[in-house]
């Protein structure tokens, strides 16, 4: 079983890696974990690098069984295990659901800040995106 946590353009209705996930998920809940969320413009990223319980990434958790969802996903956000040199890593981070905690694959960029300093303080990329759709 594939453990999925998603919290940018992923999320989007419009996104057709969006209707993929949530079509071929055995299970779909809302989540959150802990890091710092940055926009990129017209996406996010999110570091782990000093992050705090102040500091929560809001999102869904995606379970599928199906490893080409996650093969698909990887070519969407730029991820090759091969490649040290990737925008994102995918790595394991703790999620927290209704149900606990839950380990699950996320995308992350490390490195974030050397690329902006626009910081989404809500950790809720849709809700950003909704209040900054003309800036």
């Amino acid at each position: 079983m594939h453990k999925l946590f998603v919290y940018g353009t992923l999320l989007e209705r419009i996104n057709p890696f969006n209707h993929l996930l949530e079509e071929n998920s055995v299970g779909i809940f809302n989540a959150y974990t802990y890091g710092k969320m940055y926009s990129l413009g017209h996406y996010p990223a999110i570091t782990t690098i000093g992050r705090t319980h102040n500091d929560k990434i809001y999102g869904r958790l995606y379970m599928f069984d199906d490893h080409q969802i996650l093969e698909e996903i990887d070519v969407y956000e730029g991820y090759d295990p091969n490649n040290i040199h990737c925008l994102y890593i995918r790595q394991e981070e703790t999620v927290y659901t209704e149900n606990g905690p839950v380990i699950a694959m996320a995308y992350v960029m490390d490195d974030v800040e050397h690329f902006t300093n626009t910081r989404i303080e809500s950790g809720n990329w849709l809700e950003w995106k909704r209040n900054h759709k003309n800036g």
